[in-house]
């Protein structure tokens, strides 16, 4: 069979070695970029913003709440409204529900309620920083060293 004039060569896909990897492409050079800057953002606050979270889930089961209130409480508000044990001649936004996506504000006069209800969504915010700074920082290291065709844009 005759060949064709025609080629379905394809380009030289350029690769990058990173450390002690090589021979990687673009997107795994990224993949392990992503994984050293995590390695590296990873520290004490991302301790005590896990702490935060999981303490304040509501797990521990409660006798009754009114109809639309998230069912069970936290071992962070329980120990919050025992240690401070104050009511406010104000009321306080507070932010209640399982996760992000429950999230919804009440109000409240007990400060340890308050405390209680807040710590997690405090754990959140950290959370929320360090994975923002990972995905900033990789980027800019991935930038650094790709050639301008394989730089992502932002």
């Amino acid at each position: 069979m005759p060949r064709s004039k025609y080629s379905l060569k394809q380009p030289a896909m350029t690769t990058y070695s990173y450390n002690d990897l090589y021979g990687l492409n673009a997107e795994r050079l990224f993949m392990w970029i992503v994984i050293d800057t995590t390695k590296e953002q990873l520290g004490i606050d991302d301790i005590v913003g896990a702490i935060a979270i999981i303490s304040g889930q509501p797990v521990i089961s409660t006798r009754g709440k009114p109809s639309g209130a998230t069912k069970g409480t936290s071992v962070v508000s329980l120990a919050s409204r025992r240690a401070i044990d104050v009511q406010l001649p104000f009321r306080l936004p507070m932010f209640t529900g399982k996760s992000l996506f429950t999230l919804r504000i009440a109000m409240t006069r007990h400060l340890g309620a308050w405390v209680g209800r807040t710590i997690p969504f405090v754990g959140y915010v950290v959370m929320t920083k360090d994975v923002t700074e990972i995905i900033l920082k990789s980027v800019r290291r991935y930038n650094a060293l790709v050639k301008p065709e394989d730089k992502m844009a932002w």
